[in-house]
């Protein structure tokens, strides 16, 4: 079986790395090597990853100077031997089958790409994300049409986490090294979408056993002060490399819908021409309920608190026990009860139009009167 090279960038994450390794050094497939790519770290973690690598010669560690995921990637990537590619982050954890599985999808179909689901574990909790593309083996003009872009806000065609991908080395050694080094928001998009232009084949699969672990300190959820530029970054080397393969009328719409989700996740405050633009409008001083703690409910209150132009009467998720132990002050969706009338409006603070509908049903049933829920207005979604 041809070798896969997984590559495991690494920043300061002492508390996760040997469990993340340990699920790596554990899995079926007979001929993996083991890239771990200390990106400077300023803990344990260079430690912990050379002791693993002294008890097991199929892990390589690479130490290098604090330049951030890009980069660490693409070093990662220049050592690498295999004939494939794979990826985890250092603070997650992968099914002792998981490598196996793709291996074994990619020889029944002789694809290039491997696409499969992952789990998202908040807690004890596990949710299942899986592309909306459906289950088979494509040419890239046959899924380009909504490769990005479900064409429900906010679904991918494709999910473009590089951890749920087995990727053909060739490919990567044309797009991954092209990619801008400033950019720190969507640094996956980056590569699997230009890749998937390069592909032959793409197979997408319902393999999942990839966990992608919630914390609170998850790079995804870290804000930097040059938001809007970071950003930018992402989207000008997007719409370049759509324009370099010629697939820029396909691409366009559905790179103008993931700029405006990405600048909702991580520049609410631009789209507020209004207080809460995306809601429709919130008047000043409302009392508002932010149902979700994810990554878009930590954005909206760290916002609103910090504004101080709206009232967060009360933050609620199903998860709440594991926010409460990350330090959130969450309680469960059960708490507006309690509220009685004394709350104008509950916010739902989920991109994906399908769990806000379910969201929806779930308030109404707790008795919270429909004109009171806001997610995305029509006039947001049509920009």
């Amino acid at each position: 079986m041809e070798q896969i090279s997984v590559i495991v960038p690494i920043f300061n994450n002492e508390e996760f790395v040997e469990k993340c390794v340990r699920s790596i050094l554990a899995q079926t497939h007979p001929n993996l090597q083991i890239v771990l790519v200390n990106d400077g770290s300023t803990d344990s973690s260079l430690q912990i990853c050379q002791r693993l690598r002294d008890a097991d010669e199929r892990v390589l560690v690479v130490d290098k100077e604090h330049s951030g995921t890009v980069h660490t990637r693409q070093r990662g990537l220049s050592v690498a031997t295999g004939e494939w590619i794979g990826w985890v982050d250092a603070d997650d954890w992968v099914e002792q089958d998981y490598f196996l599985q793709l291996a074994e999808s990619q020889v029944q179909t002789g694809a290039d790409i491997i696409a499969a689901d992952l789990y998202i574990d908040i807690g004890y909790d596990s949710q299942r994300v899986s592309n909306t593309i459906p289950k088979g083996v494509y040419k890239c003009d046959q899924i380009l049409s909504n490769l990005i872009y479900s064409g429900r806000f906010f679904e991918y065609g494709l999910q473009p986490h590089l951890v749920t991908k087995l990727i053909r080395k060739k490919i990567l050694e044309k797009t991954q090294p092209s990619v801008d080094q400033r950019i720190r928001v969507g640094e996956d998009i980056a590569v699997v979408y230009p890749s998937v232009l390069e592909a032959e084949a793409i197979a997408v699969t319902d393999i999942c056993g990839y966990h992608y672990v919630q914390h609170a300190n998850s790079v995804t959820k870290v804000l930097y002060q040059d938001e809007r530029e970071a950003l930018q970054h992402l989207m000008n080397y997007l719409y370049c490399t759509a324009e370099k393969k010629r697939v820029f009328t396909a691409l366009e719409p559905q790179l103008a819908q993931l700029e405006k989700y990405l600048m909702f996740l991580r520049l609410l405050p631009l789209l507020d021409q209004q207080i809460l633009l995306p809601y429709g409008g919130i008047p000043y001083h409302s009392r508002v309920v932010i149902y979700g703690a994810g990554v878009s409910g930590q954005q909206i209150y760290r916002y609103l608190s910090d504004s101080h132009i709206v009232d967060v009467t009360l933050w609620v998720d199903k998860n709440a026990a594991y926010y409460q132990n990350e330090g959130f002050p969450v309680c469960l969706p059960e708490a507006i009860k309690g509220l009685g009338n004394e709350y104008d409006y509950v916010l739902i603070a989920n991109t994906s139009e399908s769990s806000a509908g379910s969201i929806q049903d779930f308030l109404v049933q707790l008795q919270v009167p429909p004109k009171k829920i806001r997610w995305f207005s029509q006039s947001f979604l049509d920009i």
